[in-house]
């Protein structure tokens, strides 16, 4: 979770930066996020990067959701559905 969030803050810096560097606050862009030809150098590179990290961060988090989905479906079905060793280590505790 941590490098999710570190990625986040990272684009976020990116995209002030960007927005300083870009005349008029927007780097000029052809179809899509691709710079267009008149963006400088610079400009082009920082709109790359945010377009990648952005990429790159929603992906972490999703995993970070389907993670958590995951480890508390397996809970819920343990605690609904315990093992058969737990139910015959019950027995003999209560028996003994």
């Amino acid at each position: 979770m941590g490098v999710a969030g570190s990625v986040g803050l990272s684009v976020l810096v990116l995209q002030i930066v960007l927005y300083c560097q870009a005349p008029k606050g927007a780097v000029p862009l052809e179809t899509g996020g691709v710079p267009a030809a008149e963006a400088s150098d610079r400009a082009s590179w920082l709109q790359r990067a945010v377009s990648v990290l952005g990429s790159v961060h929603i992906a972490l988090f999703a995993g970070i959701v389907a993670l958590t989905a995951m480890l508390c479906w397996v809970e819920a079905c343990q605690a609904a559905n315990p093992s058969l060793l737990s139910r015959l280590s019950y027995g003999v505790r209560r028996r003994g």
